[in-house]
């Protein structure tokens, strides 16, 4: 009987090294080379199977997320409402459009030339009429306390010279505290005078015998309050 048993445990033995499964002891029989176990073989073969890394959890998280929106409709209604909802806002809520800048004119010459030049502005939607004045203290004082962001100075020789075929030179006086909208006035200001100077040429200096187009009649000496360079840093940093 004795020798039966230990016959049989023996058996047993030889029988569970047979399938038994190599389990590590310690993390040095993973890169051991005289490890009879595989686990480096098998480690390799599976970062290899895997691909890119970065791919790999990129995937998993995009397969997370879809299942999220899937699982609750809420977040799938967000995803789309909410940027459809900010678009709307931005796109008709905040307007990034320069009109109706506060304007003033500090005519000298009272003419109904400097007048029709006048009214070239006041017909236009970009610019708002403050006032007319004939003193530059005035409309100076208007630009300091903000109710005027622009100031134009009509000479008092402003007709004779045009009649006499002569340039004349209008003081343009804008507020750059805000620099955006200081350009913008600047841009408007001299579309204006340009489209003032292309009707001059044609009713004025044709009419009378002046073929010489290339000389603009009407210029401007821009004066800048606040911040000359109408830079965005002197706006914003103290």
């Amino acid at each position: 009987m004795g020798d039966a048993s230990s016959g049989n445990r023996q058996s047993r033995k030889m029988i569970w090294r047979k399938h038994a499964v190599c389990l590590p002891v310690s993390p040095r029989m993973l890169t051991s080379p005289a490890s009879p176990c595989p686990w480096k073989k098998l480690l390799s073969a599976s970062s290899h199977s895997t691909g890119n890394p970065m791919f790999s959890r990129t995937i998993a998280i995009a397969r997370k997320e879809v299942r999220e929106l899937l699982r609750d409709p809420i977040y799938l209604g967000l995803a789309f409402v909410v940027p459809i909802t900010l678009m709307l806002l931005l796109g008709y809520g905040l307007s990034m459009d320069v009109k109706h800048l506060p304007i003033v004119f500090v005519d000298q010459d009272r003419t109904p030339i400097s007048r029709g030049y006048i009214d070239g502005y006041i017909h236009s939607e970009y610019f708002d009429l403050v006032g007319v004045t004939s003193e530059p203290r005035s409309a100076e004082l208007l630009l300091r306390r903000g109710t005027a962001r622009t100031i134009i100075e009509i000479p008092p020789d402003f007709s004779r010279k045009l009649l006499a075929g002569e340039q004349v030179a209008l003081g343009v006086t804008v507020d750059g505290s805000f620099p955006t909208r200081g350009s913008v006035a600047v841009g408007y200001v001299s579309a204006v005078n340009a489209a003032y100077n292309q009707q001059l040429i044609t009713d004025f200096l044709a009419a009378r015998g002046l073929r010489d187009t290339t000389i603009v009649p009407v210029q401007m000496a821009l004066s800048v309050w606040y911040n000359p360079s109408l830079e965005s840093k002197n706006f914003i940093v103290p």
